[in-house]
């Protein structure tokens, strides 16, 4: 069991972060977050977390210099800790 629900972790991020305000339309689903490194640890590993997720396109051209302006993703997912309201990361899920 969370130690917060899904609109009090968010209450406990956005007074932490005051530039931050969560979109519009924002769902939440409750699992266990895992973010390998790659050299086989983890950053974290099976923590249970909010995950928040929104409608929101970003377009190459944001990311770097390039002229090019594909869409590279609209879904961005940010995760909570379920228990404290910590922000643990945020990621672009990539694909147009």
């Amino acid at each position: 069991m969370p130690g917060l629900t899904a609109d009090e972790a968010i209450a406990v991020y956005e007074a932490a972060n005051p530039n931050f305000q969560l979109p519009e339309g924002a769902t939440s689903q409750l699992g266990y977050y895992t973010a390998a490194v790659g050299d086989g640890t983890y950053r974290h590993k099976d923590q249970l977390a909010w995950g928040l997720t929104w409608h929101e396109c970003i377009h190459s051209g944001e990311l770097s210099e390039s002229p090019s302006e594909s869409i590279l993703s609209c879904t961005f997912w940010m995760f909570l800790d379920a228990n404290t309201g910590e922000g643990l990361e945020g990621e672009w899920q990539l694909g147009a």
